[in-house]
């Protein structure tokens, strides 16, 4: 989980197709998050702004062995322990 303030300047690294999500570099780290347009305040031509997919959301399987496992895409007929990511 991430907080970025109001009135934080971040790159936009990519959006989705229709730009209601952008893909933005969290400060002083290399990883990113998803911000929905509506959260976001852009300025210049961001038409040129790679299209990026987003990674697919995982689950938690159990094991016959083991603690649970981070599995994704979430593999049908599994019965999930919540969301995560690998």
């Amino acid at each position: 989980m991430t907080t970025l303030f109001q009135g934080l300047e971040v790159p936009i690294d990519g959006r989705n197709a229709d730009s209601s999500w952008w893909w933005v570099r969290i400060p002083n780290s290399f990883n990113h998050c998803w911000l929905g347009e509506s959260n976001v305040q852009t300025s210049g031509d961001t038409s040129k702004v790679p299209i990026v997919e987003a990674d697919p959301l995982g689950c938690w399987v159990k094991q016959p062995q083991g603690p649970d496992k981070c599995v994704a895409p979430c593999p049908q007929g599994a019965q999930p322990g919540g969301a995560c990511e690998p």
